[in-house]
This record gives C-alpha cells, sequence and structure tokens, in this order.
C-alpha cells in the first residue's frame, strides 16, 4: 500500500528532472553553438529570419508626419552671408526620407531638382531579399557632374546591410543605369579617367581562418571602381587590404560608437589620388585610394594594383567622416568626437599633415565657454573651397557653413528641423541629446522624430563648373 505522506526525494525527483535535461539540452545548445553544428546554424538562420522578419512588421507603422513639406522648409530655411568674402557658387545637398537632390543658390533657392524614388530604379530589388518600405529609403551618397547626371547612393535606415544601390540619372532625373549591389555612404567621380569608386558591404557569417580575431557575424567592406556605365571593374575587401601589413593590428582596435561589434570598420568615404595632387603626396602614388573607416578611427590608404594598405594612421580624431585629400598635401576631415570642451564631447574640422603626422589647420580655433563649438555625432562633410575658405555641414542641426581660415562664417544655411509627433523643434531634443554619454540611438529610429530635415550630403559648385544650367532660364548669382 503506498504511504499516504510522499518522502522528499518523491517530491523533488521531477523538479530535479526537468532541471537536468534543460541542463542537458543548454550544454548541447552551447557545443552546438561552439563548433557552428549544422543543426545549430539552421536553427540560428531560422532565429535571424524570424528576427527580421518581426522588425520589418515592427517597423511599417506610419512615419510621424512633419508640420511642413520639404518644399516648405526649403522656403523658410535662413541664411545669412558676407557677400565679399563668401565663394559665390550653388549648392548641391540632399536630406533624410526625401528621394529628390536639391541644388541651391547662395540665397536658398533652389534651381534645379533631380527625383528618382527607389522603386522606379529597381522595380524588382533582386540585390536586397528583405527591402524597407519606400519611405525609408533615401540618397545618402550622391555625386554630380558637370553635364547635370548624378550619381545617386541609396540607403535603406533601419535596415542591415543598409547600402541599397547606386544609379545614375540625368539632369532631366531619367534613369541611365543602375549598380545593383550593396553601396553604401559614399561615391566618387574621377574626373580624369571616368571611373566610379563607391563602397559595398556584406555580412559574413561564419569565421574566416585569416580572420579568427575578428567578431562574427560581421559586416565587411569592400573598395569598388566602376566604369562611367557602371560596370564593375575591380573590388578589393577592406580586410583582405589590411592582411599581411604593417597595419593589420587596426583591425582588431574596433571601437564602435554604436555598440555594434559586428560592424568592423563602417568605411565612409572614399577619394581617388588626382593626379594633378601627386607631387605633395610623395609618400603616394597617383590613382591610390583614401578611405575613412569610423569604427576604428583609421584613414588609409588602398593601393588599388597590390589590393593592399599602403599607410594608415589612427591619429587624434574620433569616429571620422568625409576624409579629403588637399591641394597643399594635407588631409581634410570631419573629426567627429575627437575633441572635448567645457566637459562635452564635442566635433572639428581638421587638416591633418600625412608626412609630419601634425594637425595644421582646424575649427573650431578656440574651445573657450563662450566660443561656438558644434557636434556631429555622426555624418558630416567638409569641402576646401577655391577661395580658401572651407564648407561644412553641421547634419542634425540642419545647417551649412561657409567659414573662412580663420573661423569667421560668411555663409550660413539653416534649414527648420521639427519633431514629428508633438510638432516641437527638434533642435531641443537634439541638445537634450548631446549632454547623454554614448550614442543618441534615437537617430537611427523614425518612431519619434521626423529627421526628414537632416542634411545628409552637400558640396559647393562654382558657376562655371556647371554648364547644363542654362543662364537665360536659371537665376544669377549675385
Amino acid at each position: 500500500m503506498p504511504s499516504e505522506n510522499p518522502s522528499l526525494l518523491d517530491k523533488i525527483q521531477w523538479p530535479l528532472f526537468i532541471l537536468g535535461l534543460c541542463l542537458l539540452c543548454f550544454i548541447g545548445g552551447a557545443t552546438a553553438a561552439f563548433f557552428e553544428w549544422p543543426a545549430y546554424m539552421r536553427i540560428s538562420d531560422a532565429l535571424s529570419g524570424a528576427q527580421a522578419w518581426y522588425a520589418q512588421k515592427n517597423d511599417e507603422a506610419p512615419l510621424p508626419t512633419s508640420p511642413v513639406s520639404t518644399e516648405e522648409a526649403l522656403a523658410k530655411a535662413r541664411i545669412s552671408w558676407n557677400r565679399e568674402k563668401a565663394f559665390n557658387g550653388y549648392t548641391f545637398m540632399t536630406l533624410r526620407f526625401v528621394r529628390k537632390a536639391y541644388l541651391i543658390d547662395m540665397d536658398g533657392k533652389v534651381v534645379h531638382s533631380w527625383h528618382m524614388p527607389f522603386r522606379k530604379a529597381w522595380p524588382n530589388p533582386s540585390h536586397i531579399e528583405r527591402p524597407v518600405r519606400d519611405s525609408l529609403i533615401f540618397f545618402e551618397g550622391a555625386q554630380l557632374m558637370p553635364s547635370g547626371d548624378v550619381l545617386l547612393q541609396y540607403t535603406g535606415l533601419t535596415d542591415t546591410p543598409w547600402g541599397y544601390g547606386l544609379a545614375r540619372i540625368d539632369k532631366d532625373s531619367k534613369l541611365l543605369w543602375t549598380y545593383s549591389q550593396r553601396t553604401h555612404h559614399n561615391v566618387y567621380n574621377d574626373p580624369e579617367t571616368g571611373n566610379i569608386y563607391a563602397l559595398i558591404q556584406e555580412f559574413i557569417r561564419r569565421p574566416k581562418p585569416e580572420f579568427e580575431g575578428l567578431h562574427y557575424p560581421m559586416l565587411s567592406d569592400s573598395v569598388v571602381i566602376l566604369s562611367a556605365d557602371g560596370k564593375e571593374q575591380k573590388r578589393i575587401g577592406i580586410p583582405e587590404a589590411f592582411k599581411n601589413t604593417p597595419f593589420e593590428p587596426y583591425l582588431y582596435h574596433n571601437a564602435p560608437v554604436t555598440g555594434a561589434k559586428w560592424d568592423l570598420l563602417h568605411t565612409n568615404s572614399v577619394m581617388k589620388l588626382p593626379s594633378a595632387m601627386a607631387d605633395k603626396f610623395p609618400m603616394f602614388k597617383p590613382g591610390q585610394i583614401l578611405i575613412s573607416m569610423r569604427e576604428i578611427s583609421v584613414i588609409a590608404v588602398l593601393d588599388p594594383d597590390s589590393g593592399k594598405i599602403i599607410w594608415a594612421a589612427r591619429g587624434p580624431w574620433l569616429f571620422q567622416h568625409d576624409a579629403k585629400f588637399l591641394a597643399n598635401g594635407t588631409i581634410l576631415l570631419m573629426d567627429n568626437l575627437g575633441c572635448f570642451a567645457n566637459l562635452k564631447f564635442c566635433s572639428r574640422v581638421m587638416e591633418y599633415n600625412p608626412a609630419t603626422t601634425g594637425i595644421t589647420w582646424s575649427y573650431p580655433t578656440r574651445f573657450g565657454k563662450n566660443d561656438p563649438q558644434f557636434l556631429n555625432m555622426v555624418l558630416g562633410h567638409v569641402q576646401r573651397l577655391p577661395n580658401g575658405n572651407t564648407f561644412l555641414s553641421q547634419p542634425y542641426d540642419g545647417s551649412l557653413l561657409e567659414i573662412t581660415p580663420s573661423g569667421e562664417r560668411v555663409w550660413q544655411y539653416t534649414l527648420p528641423l521639427f519633431r514629428g509627433r508633438d510638432r516641437k523643434v527638434n533642435s531641443e531634443y537634439i541638445l537634450r541629446n548631446k549632454q547623454q554619454e554614448g550614442y543618441p540611438r534615437k537617430f537611427l529610429s523614425n518612431r519619434e522624430l521626423d529627421l526628414s530635415n537632416v542634411l545628409i550630403y552637400s558640396e559647393r559648385f562654382a558657376p562655371d563648373a556647371l554648364p547644363f544650367l542654362n543662364p537665360q532660364t536659371q537665376p544669377a548669382l549675385q
């Protein structure tokens, strides 16, 4: 006859069995993950797919609406300029969440625009497995040519990889060709050869034997060289270019601004060394390629013939953008987080001499309590103008600036910025995030803010550099 009062062992035998079974499952799962057994990889791929599906479905909530349209925002832009000191020309620019590129005069009037929605360029984008909706796709990199043709690099916000492809359109927004690869950030058109230099990204899930110490899965970058008609001529993997060079250790010093260790390099600019500047850079050869990698805070020069990095520096900058060769033998870049003033991070424009490793010029020139500062947590473009002034962007302030070598502002263009949810001016939100430590993750989310007025790309052109403009129909510069 069974006992009416079960023993302690009888009471706990089933909980112990379940606990032991869970422990065995955990050990088995950990072993499968460590050795990457096929069953684990299939389950992992399924989970990744489910997460991507959920994220995409969750992202289908409507975007917060802005109280003004883009055209209204452009019309309400605040402009101030010194006609004697500013470089008189046209400014080409793109904005976040806007499928248009604009050309404005010095008074901010739109003199030309280009329009090419992603789905018109790619009705069936086979190079992207699950594209985000059209409202999250916009132009990030862009390049305006003298003929009025424009190279457009598409980005899909909230997607990874976020590069969505490269297209070329003419001055009337007619599609000329597309390059269906995951291009991202920046594109450079070589005026000497007509070749096009771009960046592409690829997710690498399984560790490569030659890069065992890196974090996987890994988002890896390559430099790609295209012909003028968009045909790929050469592709160079950037991690492979570092391999077996004195600069290979830089790959293992990833300090991500976003906390995403899988984003190994986050390469954000590319430029070929022009022949006319080569004598100012005796350590480099014409045709070698300057690249900027944000996550490792490194700028480097890539030799396309050998496919190897021949020079690299991790200087006094942090999470930099938009490195450019200058005709005086220096490199201009946006140093996003490399300076510290008034107990806060700040940004600066820096001119760096690779021969002496010294800073030859920077803006702001002073970092006192009452001196003007700015902060570009991410993004930002810089350009040296023919008159010696420097043109720069402050994307999340909606501002473009032209400054003299002494730091005097001689032209400023500022778009109104709005919060979409409660219609408050967005600059209040930005100021609050500037006072926080770390990366403002909400800048990457469309759920609370309409950031359609954020300036993504900008470049100043002399009037005679754009012959496609008809002087009889376009307003004259003052």
